[in-house]
């Protein structure tokens, strides 16, 4: 049995490994680079890496707050599960593609506080803290499957919860802070210079990659004429900030600046208000080609007709939001030896497809003890089943496959 101890260093650990997963790494990257060229302007790192590690830990708990108030109405929410709600991965996406910008030099911030521009502030730490949480849900890594599973079960004490959570902000803020509190750290990192306006530049390429992945999503969430119009609302806000930048340059009045700059912003927030983000109807997953893996929709019909008929089947519990789930059919699932273990074993595989919210399949993750994605599991013609873990590697499921064909000899 895991105490309480345990699963809050797991939640630690996980949130460290959190800062090599492509959900973050572009934002973090850009923070600590900003950081250390401020450093050496003479802007104090200690309070800034405090103020990331507020944002990345409000984030976090306010999250868990929430957990808190919809499992007390009988919601269930697992770990990442607000990535299938349209109006949230179109703001996410909006603001990647707005931080995209920014690291193209594309527009300044602009904004100023008691005489210091904001990028220069704790406020601007604080909240790219926040971005770096609500970046990182997406993802999964070694302990976090663990310790998310072990705050989202709704027998876990609330206290437990929101501590869990705080972990998963501290383990994820821990590189930053380590480059502001220990010296050695700082020390390995090369003196700012041309090179860091390539990286930053380099990530600004990622955050673009990023804001058309999130898109993606996003355009299998809504009807195509809604989707049409979000770009549509994109353009106006990046003409927004052009006219921003472009008055300052020409030396306007700071008067004339804001109220243009103001008029503009309400234009696009009238647009993104108007904007229909309510789900699309969504049609069952589609079968991919024979060169790929047979997948079968997953129902709870589907499975009890194939354990039936005596076969195994292997459900792979996905959604186009999930980068772990992505990362995993890319390398370890789609792979010539895991296909060929499926056939011989004579295995039917289901996806069960989570991109949208779906009581019947949350529910099913839930019978299974897991509360996000991916989740990996096979069930057997007499009632058992065989749950994978979070980490799957090719010989893992191969060797899983495989018992499987030894199994119904």
């Amino acid at each position: 049995m895991i105490s309480y101890l345990q699963v809050i260093l797991f939640g630690f650990l996980g949130g460290v490994i959190l800062n090599v997963m492509p959900c973050v790494l572009p934002v973090l990257s850009l923070k600590i680079t900003h950081t250390l060229k401020m450093h050496h302007r003479g802007v104090g790192l200690r309070p800034q890496a405090l103020a990331y590690t507020a944002g990345v830990v409000m984030a976090l708990v306010g999250m868990s707050f929430i957990v808190i108030a919809l499992r007390e109405t009988g919601t269930h929410l697992g770990w990442g599960m607000h990535f299938q709600y349209p109006p949230f991965v179109a703001m996410l996406t909006a603001l990647v593609f707005v931080f995209a910008l920014n690291a193209f030099d594309f527009f300044a911030w602009g904004l100023v506080l008691q005489g210091r521009p904001l990028r220069d502030s704790i406020w601007s730490s604080l909240g790219a803290g926040i971005f770096a949480a609500l970046m990182s849900t997406p993802c999964t890594a070694p302990f976090l499957g663990t310790a998310a599973g072990f705050a989202l079960d709704s027998a876990t004490p609330a206290w437990l919860l929101v501590c869990i959570f705080a972990s998963i902000g501290l383990g994820l803020a821990s590189p930053f802070l380590g480059v502001a509190f220990v010296p050695a750290i700082a020390h390995c990192i090369p003196k700012p210079g041309p090179w860091m306006q390539h990286v930053k530049q380099f990530m600004g390429f990622l955050l673009l990659a990023t804001a058309v992945w999130l898109y993606g999503v996003l355009q299998k969430q809504i009807t195509p004429d809604a989707a049409t119009e979000f770009l549509g609302i994109l353009l106006l806000g990046t003409m927004v900030l052009w006219a921003m930048e472009a008055l300052a340059e020409r030396g306007v009045a700071s008067w004339i600046r804001r109220l243009s700059i103001l008029a503009g912003l309400c234009v696009v927030a009238a647009a993104g208000w108007h904007l229909d983000l309510r789900p699309a109807e969504t049609s069952q997953p589609r079968v991919l080609s024979a060169e790929g893996i047979p997948w079968v929709p997953f129902s709870d019909e589907a499975l009890h007709n194939a354990l039936g008929a005596g076969h195994a089947v292997f459900v792979d519990f996905t959604a186009d939001w999930c980068v772990s789930c992505k990362a995993n059919e890319a390398v370890v699932l789609e792979t010539d030896r895991v296909r060929d273990a499926i056939k011989k074993a004579e295995i039917v595989p289901m996806k069960a497809d989570l991109t949208q919210s779906s009581p019947v399949l949350e529910a099913r993750l839930a019978s299974l003890g897991r509360s996000g994605i991916p989740t990996y599991v096979i069930y057997f013609p007499d009632g058992k089943r065989d749950l994978w873990p979070v980490v799957i590697t090719v010989g893992m499921a191969v060797e899983r496959l495989e018992a499987v064909k030894n199994s119904t000899k």
